[in-house]
């Protein structure tokens, strides 16, 4: 099973989603439309690139960048505190999270097969965020409904 550490990492990831009010696409949209003009305001008056001036997805504007997310790929506690990270953009700014991140979850979850604990993360992850927005989003969608987590 998992370290405690990384089992409370993931349930305070799990109730952190499942406590939150579903964000009506209207709202999200609108919010995330005054993060991108900010964001877009920063880029300009500063000379900074588009994940610099978002500072929403640090991992990705360090130097070894993808070193580093081949290093973390397993790493449950990584994956966790950057989906965090990407769940607290969307509520605050309307930007949708990055799937790849979840997914890494519910593989990882899926390898030590804590099925509880991947059916409980799917809850909570697609109350906010089942759609389809791209392969990953259908892929962890069909999972999630395959595991019982989210009925359509």
């Amino acid at each position: 099973m998992l370290p405690e550490h990384q089992l409370n990492a993931l349930h305070e990831l799990t109730r952190y989603l499942a406590a939150k009010p579903v964000m009506p696409s209207a709202l999200a949209n609108s919010k995330n439309k005054a993060f991108m003009r900010e964001t877009l305001s920063n880029m300009e008056s500063t000379d900074t690139s588009f994940g610099e001036a978002t500072a929403t997805m640090p991992h990705l504007n360090r130097p070894d960048a993808k070193d580093y997310l081949r290093s973390i790929d397993n790493d449950l506690i990584e994956q966790v505190k950057i989906t965090r990270e990407c769940a607290e953009s969307w509520f605050q700014n309307g930007e949708h999270p990055a799937p790849y991140y979840p997914w890494r979850i519910t593989v990882i979850l899926r390898k030590i097969k804590a099925f509880d604990l991947e059916r409980d993360f799917l809850a909570a992850y697609c109350k906010h965020f089942y759609n389809t927005l791209g392969s990953r989003d259908a892929k962890i969608a069909e999972r999630a409904v395959k595991i019982r987590a989210y009925n359509l």
